[in-house]
């Protein structure tokens, strides 16, 4: 009796921090075409048709009552911003990395 409580123990402490678990940080890469749309690529997806307005652009990759958004900094056309509360089946910062069109 006292193992299996110990089990159970065990089992919720590694459950709470296994990696679907806990949400951690990404990021939001949003750009500028020289027709003047906007684009970006974040935790949720990536763009592929241009917005108006980067503000636009980052609300079809980003939740926004979920994921807090700061900037990070800016690399040639590109803006790159932090993401926070990214979970592990969303897009990583490599994947987002790696599809941003920058």
């Amino acid at each position: 009796m006292k193992c299996s409580h110990g089990f159970a123990v065990l089992a919720l402490v590694v459950g709470f921090f296994s990696g679907s678990a806990i949400a951690g940080n990404g990021v939001v890469i949003t750009w500028q075409n020289s027709s003047g749309y906007w684009f970006a690529c974040g935790p949720v997806q990536c763009s592929s048709s241009g917005s108006r307005s980067e503000e636009e652009a980052m609300s079809y990759v980003i939740h926004e009552d979920r994921h807090g958004v700061s900037f990070r900094n800016k690399s040639g056309r590109c803006y790159l911003y932090d993401a926070s509360n990214v979970e592990s089946y969303e897009n990583s910062s490599e994947k987002v990395y790696r599809l941003a069109k920058c």
